[in-house]
């Protein structure tokens, strides 16, 4: 699997920055946030596979935060 994923990194990437593109002009909550889970996820396997640490920080961070935004939003505190 680590093979395929660092053999079609560009592909994988290009995918990933696009959900996150998309996501930004979405209005459903729901969509917007299942767009850059997958954008991101994407990015952290290649993070990963790459053993690159200090981008898969970024990465792990930007993820939590997506989530924990979308939490406040749907509880009403946003």
């Amino acid at each position: 699997m680590k093979e395929y994923f660092l053999k079609r990194e560009g592909v994988i990437r290009l995918l990933s920055l696009i959900a996150i593109t998309v996501s930004v002009f979405l209005d459903e909550p729901v969509l917007k946030v299942g767009l850059l889970v997958l954008g991101i996820g994407g990015l952290i396997t290649l993070a990963w596979y790459r053993k690159q640490k200090v981008t898969l920080i970024i990465f792990c961070v930007l993820f939590v935060a997506t989530l924990a935004v979308y939490y406040l939003k749907s509880i009403g505190t946003i």
